[in-house]
């Protein structure tokens, strides 16, 4: 008897395993830093950012890590050369608090991305090696 249960149970675990679907993380990658937030907390960060403000500060820091994230992606995409094209940090955290005003709840990279994407498809930023 416990050779048959054991037999069963080991039945049910198996056919449990084959029979759920794999399903792809949602997440797919690890955030590091400030950007690992979503739109509504940056926006949250960034409101009301004043010459000597901590707002000020967080601004600066966003900035920092959105540098980072961009030479980030033109490292790992051996095709484009700067994402970002002629835009420095300003514009782009401009760029990408546009669209966070749109998408809250959107992650910070994942906001990136869709941007990243935009550009891409309209071919007006990105720069090409000297």
């Amino acid at each position: 008897m416990k050779h048959f249960a054991l037999a069963l149970f080991s039945l049910v675990l198996t056919s449990a395993c084959v029979s759920t679907p794999t399903q792809p993380s949602a997440k797919s990658f690890s955030a590091q830093g400030w950007g690992a937030t979503n739109c509504q907390e940056m926006m949250d960060d960034l409101a009301s950012a004043d010459k000597d403000s901590i707002q000020s500060l967080n601004k600066h820091m966003y900035e920092a890590w959105l540098s980072g994230f961009i030479s980030g992606v033109n490292y790992a995409d051996m095709t484009v050369y700067d994402i970002a094209g002629d835009m420095g940090p300003e514009e782009v955290l401009s760029l990408l608090k546009s669209y966070c005003g749109k998408h809250p709840e959107t992650a910070i990279p994942l906001a990136m991305k869709t941007l990243f994407q935009d550009w891409m498809a309209s071919g007006k930023s990105i720069k090409e090696s000297p």
